[in-house]
């Protein structure tokens, strides 16, 4: 646009050096008028003086005759009559023909100055077109670039409301899958967590069974009741808490936390379990529950 409008400014700058050179012409053109005029006017001085001095001249000759013709015969003076009248059309001619010169110079003059000032109009017309023309050009060119600056601002807001939409969706998508892969964390963690106890529960039957073989063998030899006590399995024992403890604990990345066990039926004391994502904030000495409902004291 820039290009555009630089373009414009040096057709305008020699549209203007070609009027003032046309200025100068018509400057020029009147000058050379002028001179002629005076030119014309000194011919006319010139011509009346050699009328003048043709005047004088014949006068002298007049007189001349008129000293001859006393010496002459009558001849001689119808002669000079003659010589006379011809010299009188002579410069009767001769004045016609002035004056039939004069009106032609007149008439010249006439059209001259009358196409000068033709050519004056034109190009006054012509200089006020194109001062139109420019003015109307300025005002397209300030229209069409406000109008580009417009569309650029439209377009730029465009651009920023689907960059504002774009990332609204990656974070509902993200989102979305974040959620996603936290339940199938969760679920997983479970499945895993079943199968544990369920591993856990088949290891601690087993146990019981051997606990309970071993007990009847106790009591079969008699042992005495503080060796049967300390030989009763621990999960025959009564518990000190209700709710299972988890040690030496740790938040993970997705609300879960990592530790110790201790407490819990379904796992063996001090071992090493992951939750589900917890309520709340975690600290030490608090009940939190798990998005799964278990409990735990951290």
């Amino acid at each position: 646009m820039q290009e555009e409008l630089d373009k414009k400014i040096e057709e305008v700058a020699k549209k203007e050096q070609a009027y003032a050179k046309r200025q100068a012409e018509i400057a020029e053109m009147k000058k050379a008028a002028a001179e002629k005029k005076i030119a014309e006017e000194n011919e006319k001085k010139m011509q009346a003086a050699e009328a003048k001095r043709q005047k004088i001249a014949a006068i002298n000759e007049k007189k001349r005759l008129a000293e001859v013709a006393a010496a002459s015969a009558l001849k001689a003076q119808k002669e000079k009559k003659a010589q006379l009248e011809l010299e009188r059309k002579e410069i009767i001619e001769s004045r016609k023909k002035r004056k039939l010169e004069q009106k032609l110079a007149i008439e010249a003059e006439k059209q001259q100055k009358f196409k000068l000032e033709e050519e004056r109009k034109e190009a006054a017309k012509a200089n006020q077109l194109e001062k139109a023309r420019i003015e109307t050009e300025r005002r397209r060119a300030v229209i069409e670039e406000a109008e580009y600056r417009k569309l650029l601002a439209e377009t730029k807001k465009e651009q920023e409301r689907n960059a504002r939409r774009q990332e609204a969706e990656e974070k509902r998508i993200q989102a979305e899958t974040a959620a996603a892969e936290r339940k199938l964390q969760v679920e997983a963690r479970e499945l895993k967590q079943q199968q544990a106890a369920a591993e856990r529960k088949a290891k601690t039957d087993a146990r019981k069974r051997r606990e309970t073989e071993k007990r009847n063998k106790i009591e079969s030899l008699q042992i005495g009741k503080s060796k049967a006590e300390n030989l009763t399995p621990n999960w025959l024992r009564p518990k000190d808490v209700a709710i299972p403890k988890i040690c030496d604990w740790s938040h993970g990345l997705d609300g879960s936390i990592y530790g110790k066990i201790n407490g819990d039926p379904r796992y063996e004391n001090g071992e090493t379990i992951q939750t589900s994502p917890v309520h709340g904030r975690v600290k030490g000495g608090t009940v939190v529950e798990t998005e799964s409902g278990s409990k735990y004291v951290a």
